[in-house]
C-alpha cells in the first residue's frame, strides 16, 4: 500500500512526493516507476530471511545479524516505513520460514524397487 511514511510529518523529502500527491488526485496519467510499497516492509522481511539463512554459518551468521539488525533500525527513519510495516514484514518473513520447513516436504529420491517396477 503506498503511503507518504513518517518523513512526511518530519519534512524530510522522499523521491515519490509527487508520485503520490498525483495518485492521491486521482491523476490517470503515465507516472514514472517508483517503489512505493510501504506496508509490509519488504526490508525486513529479507533482513530476518537472511538472518535465518546464515544461521548454519559460523562467520556469516554473527555479521548477516548485525548488518540485517542496523537495516531493522533505520527502516523507520531511512526506509520511509511506519513501525507497523518492519512489523508486518517480520511475521511475514517467519511465516515463510515455518512453511518453508514445516509444511513443504522434501522431495524423496525414488526407491531401488520403485526403478525396478518401471
Amino acid at each position: 500500500m503506498p503511503c507518504y511514511g513518517p518523513n512526511e510529518i518530519f519534512g524530510i523529502p522522499s523521491g515519490w512526493h509527487n508520485i503520490l500527491a498525483d495518485l492521491r488526485s486521482g491523476n490517470h496519467g503515465r507516472l514514472p516507476y517508483a517503489g512505493i510499497v510501504s506496508f509490509p516492509s519488504f526490508h525486513s522481511s529479507m533482513a530476518v530471511i537472511l538472518a535465518a539463512v546464515t544461521r548454519g554459518y559460523k562467520y556469516l551468521f554473527v555479521p548477516s545479524v548485525i548488518l540485517n539488525g542496523l537495516m531493522l533500525i533505520a527502516t523507520v527513519p531511512i526506509g520511509y516505513h511506519y513501525l507497523s510495516d518492519v512489523i508486518a514484514g517480520c511475521v511475514i518473513a517467519i511465516l515463510a520460514l515455518y512453511s518453508a520447513v514445516h509444511l513443504v516436504k522434501p522431495a524423496t529420491a525414488p526407491s531401488a524397487a520403485s526403478c525396478a517396477a518401471m
